[in-house]
């Protein structure tokens, strides 16, 4: 049997249009560099405690809350506009560049008492309220497109994120309400204990 050898030149070319997810995420890196990362970072790491980390967050999940802004029903002034300068592939490209950074960490240290109280809330639940687990997932992991990743995201960002569900009495999203019913049940301590333990995954 006869065989067939490429040569380099050919080889090269094979290679360079081969699709890969770094490529496919690009088209999102400039929308990131130009109107994300002075605040959320251009790895999707910020070191701002009160602004979301977006690494690895799930694209869907991102996409969304672009759209929800950009709609109003999520109600931030600069998030608003930020989201109303975007068009709908630019939401989908750069929520698809911030999904393929590698996942957020948060190394900080926590107290091991804290630690353990949230993750008995988060895998149990409290009396009147369901486990955190069973829509953001048994790892923090999130499920799209409407539950986040909550894995190594900053602790001071999930509880203040969470406080006004305790709080406010409306909402425009409806998925909000069920968040409300949940935290009904849970105190100060309890907030802080599940951000530190989710902050932990990995």
């Amino acid at each position: 049997m006869r065989r067939f050898a490429l040569s380099p030149t050919l080889l090269a070319l094979a290679f360079a249009f081969q699709p890969s997810a770094g490529r496919a995420a690009e088209p999102g890196r400039p929308i990131a560099a130009s109107r994300c990362a002075p605040c959320h970072g251009m790895d999707g790491n910020t070191t701002n405690p009160d602004v979301p980390k977006l690494a690895g967050q799930l694209q869907p999940f991102l996409a969304l809350q672009l759209r929800n802004y950009k709609s109003g029903e999520r109600p931030h002034p600069a998030m608003v506009a930020m989201a109303k300068s975007l068009s709908e592939r630019e939401i989908d490209a750069v929520a698809r560049y911030y999904a393929s950074q590698p996942p957020m960490r948060h190394d900080a240290p926590a107290d091991a008492a804290l630690l353990q109280r949230g993750e008995a809330i988060f895998k149990l639940g409290k009396p009147g309220a369901p486990a955190c687990q069973y829509c953001h997932g048994a790892a923090g992991q999130g499920l799209a497109p409407v539950f986040a990743r909550l894995a190594g995201q900053n602790p001071a960002f999930i509880v203040a994120a969470l406080e006004p569900y305790r709080k406010l009495p409306n909402f425009g999203n409806p998925y909000a309400y069920v968040m409300k019913a949940v935290l009904q049940e849970w105190s100060e301590e309890d907030l802080r204990a599940v951000a530190a333990y989710v902050a932990s995954l990995r």
